[in-house]
């Protein structure tokens, strides 16, 4: 019995994060995020309804839940960083780069000359 009450408080703290999901999902508009969300709740109350009726689920369901937090667990790990990371984009550069002079882009003269000087003239 204890082992049940544990997995129904950790399927319900999930069920309170997806149904959040869920919802922040639909507020920002993303329509797949949302469904995505709806489906997992819909999936975690199945899981609840499964631990909380049939009286030997929780072994198996714990075992899952053991695996699927490991799994988690492992994605965090960071992995070695390959040698040329720290160039940058600059070690996909075929050549070196070209660099303009700002000051020709329009929206930089309006921001920073002002009108009439000697400067914006030239």
């Amino acid at each position: 019995m204890e082992l049940t009450a544990v997995l129904l408080g950790f399927d319900a703290v999930l069920v309170v994060a997806a149904a959040l999901f869920a919802r922040d999902a639909a507020r920002e508009g993303e329509r797949r995020a949302a469904a995505v969300g709806a489906i997992a709740l819909a999936l975690l109350v199945a899981l609840g309804l499964l631990v909380a009726s049939v009286p030997g689920a929780g072994l198996p369901v714990a075992v899952g839940f053991a695996v699927c937090l490991g799994f988690v667990l492992l994605l965090t790990v960071p992995g070695r960083n390959p040698p040329d990371t720290a160039q940058g984009a600059m070690r996909h550069a075929v050549a070196a780069p070209v660099r303009f002079d700002e000051r020709d882009i329009v929206f930089a003269r309006n921001r920073s000359l002002p009108p009439g000087s000697d400067v914006y003239r030239r």
